[in-house]
């Protein structure tokens, strides 16, 4: 859990006054490859996704863990494929995030910017 909300306070701080949780896309918005966005599209909803599956287990409440899990699913990537969509029509964010994983880091794929 500790991790997790470690990871959103630096998503927070990587997007600065971008960070907002209605998932707009600001006209003037710039692509961010900094912080997290350095190893996957959105930590942010990795976060959510690891506090939704750790708070229950947190008080024993295993199968509460797995249908709130299948439940913030179900909502989160819908959500998450308005977002891209959105994010696609801003200029180099599919150049800069072309092979980055959506949640999970893989070997090799840290950018230096």
């Amino acid at each position: 859990m500790a991790a997790a909300v470690g990871l959103r306070l630096w998503v927070i701080a990587s997007l600065g006054p971008a960070w907002n949780v209605k998932g707009l896309v600001p006209e003037e918005m710039t692509v961010v490859t900094r912080g997290p966005y350095r190893w996957v599209r959105h930590p942010n909803y990795l976060a959510v996704i690891v506090e939704f599956a750790c708070l229950p287990v947190a008080v024993g409440a295993y199968g509460e863990a797995v249908l709130l899990s299948a439940a913030n699913a179900a909502v989160l990537f819908p959500r998450i494929r308005a977002e891209e969509a959105l994010l696609d029509l801003v200029p180099g964010y599919r150049e800069a995030f072309a092979g980055v994983p959506r949640f999970l880091p893989t070997r090799g794929r840290a950018r230096g910017r």
